[in-house]
């Protein structure tokens, strides 16, 4: 399995064929409290002056935002390079930026902690329920209307699928 954009080197086995399994949306995830919150969807070209959060290892990129609606506006208002979904939230709900994360992270759950134990120099919001620097993994999302990023699950083959190919391709929904 590889995601488009995926790293990962394949071999030359010839020509590959990509088959859609899955395919997950992102919403904007937004700080409780934001204006925009309540919205039941937002269009990425209305956001261009946003402040974002590039973190480019766990969401999607400034640069995607730019690729998906053409606008070259899109800037980032802080880089976070970690490959920590809490710490993502956990700067959102501070208030440092919007991100976008597929839509299936945001079903209510329970209390992520960050990585290190949350941030400890902040006074306590929304979205830390309980005061220990953790954050509900829904800090605020609103799905996206119009041209979007979307995550792909896809089974890479060459040929015809073998029988263990099928039943990851049925495990997984396609």
């Amino acid at each position: 399995m590889a995601a488009s954009g995926d790293p990962l080197r394949l071999p030359e086995v010839g020509p590959i064929r990509a088959v859609g399994i899955a395919a997950n949306p992102v919403a904007v995830i937004l700080p409780r409290g934001h204006p925009l919150a309540r919205r039941t969807g937002l269009r990425l070209a209305d956001l261009v002056d946003a402040r974002w959060i590039d973190a480019p290892e766990i969401a999607n990129s400034v640069a995607d935002l730019r690729v998906v609606t053409g606008e070259l506006r899109f800037r980032s208002q802080l880089r976070y390079d970690g490959a920590d979904v809490a710490g993502l939230l956990a700067l959102i709900a501070a208030g440092h930026g919007l991100g976008l994360l597929p839509r299936s992270l945001l079903a209510p759950g329970p209390l992520l902690a960050p990585a290190g134990g949350g941030d400890r120099h902040h006074d306590r919001h929304d979205g830390d329920r309980d005061g220990s620097g953790a954050f509900r993994a829904d800090p605020g999302g609103v799905p996206l209307v119009g041209p979007a990023p979307e995550l792909r699950t896809e089974l890479l083959r060459t040929g015809r699928p073998g029988p263990a190919a099928l039943a990851l391709t049925r495990a997984l929904g396609g």
